[in-house]
């Protein structure tokens, strides 16, 4: 992993996985959705990987091996990963307890069943869709998980593929085709509620993990490609 991570210093890159988990988590509690946190937490831990893949070509000039190099980003994506994941999913699962509503606005936050609610009335009521369990929240941390490693893997591919016209385009035509076919999953499944006044977009449980798993496969094939492409002077 010291290979990937130079020339910097190693506690930068984990400084700024701290900062992005710290970020991801909490921000849901000021502003916006989890949904919106959790989507910008994933883009910024790719543009960090991207940033350190970059450093390739100079390192290749100098010798390195690229195995060495790829198994270092590996590394780094798995334990930015496992952070990230358990940071998110604690920051929606917080959320959920203050207010079951928040279900619904949190796509990749998984629930089931029934949640009981106290309105400012002190009044009791049940919100439908909104319960969780240790399957539950196991699965909202495993598809944290698969989504920021996959962020991680796209970002190292990117920074690979920076200068290599053919690598950028089979990545950039895998993220094109991971969001018409998510998008036109969500379009199918999504229809819309009212909560206190707002229009919300709501989901049957299947589309956001089946949305999701569409990009994940996607940019997971293009980045694979990426990887085994990529010019070296040594292995």
């Amino acid at each position: 992993m010291k290979l990937f991570l130079s020339p910097h210093k190693f506690f930068v890159p984990v400084a700024l996985v701290a900062l992005i988990a710290l970020a991801g988590a909490g921000g849901r509690f000021a502003v916006g959705s989890g949904t919106g946190w959790t989507i910008l937490a994933g883009a910024l831990f790719l543009a960090l990987n991207a940033s350190l893949a970059a450093n390739w070509p100079a390192l290749d000039q100098l010798g390195a091996g690229y195995g060495r190099f790829v198994r270092g980003g590996a590394a780094f994506t798995l334990l930015g990963s496992a952070a990230l994941s358990a940071a998110i999913s604690a920051g929606a699962h917080a959320k959920l307890a203050d207010n079951p509503w928040y279900s619904l606005y949190d796509l990749f936050l998984v629930t089931r069943g029934p949640a009981p609610f106290v309105d400012t009335n002190g009044e009791p009521y049940v919100v439908e869709g909104a319960g969780h369990s240790p399957a539950t929240v196991l699965l909202t941390l495993a598809l944290a998980f698969a989504l920021f490693a996959v962020a991680g893997l796209t970002g190292v591919a990117a920074g690979l593929a920076w200068k290599n016209r053919a690598s950028a385009t089979i990545l950039v035509g895998s993220a094109c085709l991971a969001g018409l076919g998510a998008g036109v999953l969500l379009a199918a499944t999504t229809t819309t509620r009212t909560v206190a006044g707002d229009l919300v977009a709501y989901a049957p449980d299947y589309s956001t993990p089946g949305a999701v798993g569409i990009v994940l496969a996607a940019l997971a094939l293009g980045s694979a490609w990426v990887l085994a492409r990529t010019p070296r002077s040594n292995r």
